[in-house]
């Protein structure tokens, strides 16, 4: 049976072996033209929905203007009296929002 200790590639230096990785920030999908969300107007929040595969709702946050400062105060009991019935598609927008929220905690740190 063959010797199950791992081989260690001699192309490696010791110092390139114990390297720790980088950390990684989670990136939002889709084109932002800036990533502080607090100034956004209301159509770079339609291409952040666009991106996060939310589209079909542009036009409803359009017609209300929900800018990115909006968003940061939107809840479930807003979105539906904006036209948002369904709950699943409420929650798939608060969801991405609490990532998009993570990700700036992340990158004031």
């Amino acid at each position: 049976m063959a010797s199950r200790k791992r081989v260690i590639d001699p192309a490696l230096s010791t110092d390139e072996e114990f390297k720790t990785p980088e950390k990684r920030v989670s990136v939002v999908r889709g084109s932002q033209p800036d990533s502080d969300f607090m100034r956004w107007g209301v159509e770079e929040t339609c291409q952040y929905l666009q991106g996060e595969g939310l589209g079909e709702w542009k036009d409803t946050f359009r017609a209300e203007k929900i800018t990115g400062v909006g968003l940061r105060y939107l809840k479930d009991a807003d979105l539906e009296k904006i036209g948002i019935k369904r709950l699943g598609d409420r929650l798939r927008i608060l969801h991405s929002l609490s990532k998009l929220w993570q990700i700036e905690a992340e990158l004031s740190k």
